[in-house]
């Protein structure tokens, strides 16, 4: 993997960052808030995304300087810890596009001696389940399309 690889990707999460708000604003409330059995709203898909973003980046900024990072993200506690339901969609989105604009910032100064360094992500403490940054880049797109898919349904 060398620089392009990376470039690619920051050039996919600006684009996103540019076109995907403007896509969700015909979104109304009702549509934002409505819930089915088992299943998030739209609202909280976006904070789950909000979530998401805030893991990534320490997985972003520790694999600069440890050997292997070990972020653990357990999704459904914290999207209910956070309580999307109850936040206005006008924050959600801001914080969404602050994260995801750092996000491409550690992106593009990410030092090329670390392209290969590999991230623990396993959901638990004890197990091991190794990415590269490379496979983290394209999670994290593969990730944000697949709930993007989700909201704008």
């Amino acid at each position: 993997m060398g620089k392009e690889y990376v470039t690619k990707h920051i050039v996919a999460l600006e684009e996103v960052l540019e076109t995907f708000p403007k896509r969700i604003s015909v979104l109304s409330e009702a549509d934002w808030n409505v819930k089915e059995a088992g299943k998030w709203s739209k609202k909280e898909i976006l904070g789950h995304l909000v979530d998401s973003a805030l893991n990534n980046l320490q997985r972003y900024i520790r694999v600069q300087y440890q050997e292997i990072p070990h972020v653990v993200y357990h999704q459904n506690e914290w999207v209910a810890a956070q309580h999307w339901q109850q936040v206005s969609i006008a924050e959600i989105v801001t914080l969404w596009k602050s994260l995801n604009t750092q996000i491409a910032h550690v992106w593009h100064n990410f030092p090329e001696d670390k392209f290969e360094a590999s991230i623990n992500v396993s959901k638990e403490i004890e197990k091991v389940e190794i990415y590269s940054f490379q496979e983290m880049l394209d999670d994290y797109i593969g990730h944000f399309n697949h709930h993007a898919q989700q909201i704008l349904r």
